[in-house]
């Protein structure tokens, strides 16, 4: 009886012990999953677009891209979700590329307003299409 009890204990703190290791391997990997990230081209073309926001406040100090060509921006950030245009031309006026999904709000969207080519604003909104 005596070592029964004992096992039982023995038995016991494993599982606590265990229980609380797993905690803190799993808080690891989501703070791990969730934390901000230095942008790099490479790391921003294979990111999963519902995860991109972890990389803009990197880019935004790293890069100003008012005044910068259109081209500059395909070259960092590739092919945008979505291009607006100039009704009935090609006129490109804005960019948008997913950064987030909110799930009930919809999509954030980092949106690159352009005239001539040429970057005139830059905004993180909702997607509204």
């Amino acid at each position: 009886m005596r070592h029964t009890k004992k096992n039982m204990h023995r038995n016991l703190l494993i599982c606590v012990y265990g229980f609380y290791f797993v905690c803190i391997v799993c808080g690891i990997f989501l703070w791990n999953s969730y934390r901000e990230r230095s942008f790099s081209q490479k790391e921003w073309m294979k990111s999963d677009p519902a995860k991109r926001y972890l990389y803009m406040d990197d880019f935004k100090e790293k890069y100003n891209v008012i005044g910068m060509y259109r081209s500059e921006i395909d070259d960092l950030l590739g092919s945008p979700t979505w291009t607006e245009t100039e009704r009935g031309t090609d006129k490109i006026l804005s960019y948008e590329y997913r950064i987030k999904d909110t799930l009930l709000a919809g999509w954030k969207v980092y949106q690159l307003r352009v005239q001539d080519d040429i970057v005139v604003g830059a905004i993180i909104t909702v997607e509204d299409w």
